[in-house]
């Protein structure tokens, strides 16, 4: 299995490398997954819009609420 992790910012931020690394992982390990985790701030992640379409959700986004703001996880394979 393999996990890229990025912590997304307000500014736009593209995947299209780590969706490289993810599927030559993939294509190379027989019978591994792939995922990609985006963590952040909620107000940054909640309408995200990655740059890959093949990208597809892997259950609900998840957030943690730590005083004033909420911080989250959305997390992403391919097939």
């Amino acid at each position: 299995m393999a996990i890229e992790v990025k912590w997304k910012k307000e500014i736009a931020q593209s995947v299209v490398k780590d969706y490289q690394k993810l599927t030559y992982y993939r294509d190379t390990q027989a019978g591994s997954s792939a995922f990609l985790c985006v963590f952040g701030r909620k107000s940054h992640i909640e309408d995200l819009q990655l740059d890959v379409p093949e990208f597809n959700e892997f259950g609900d986004a998840v957030y943690a609420d730590f005083a004033q703001t909420l911080y989250g996880c959305r997390i992403y394979t391919f097939h």
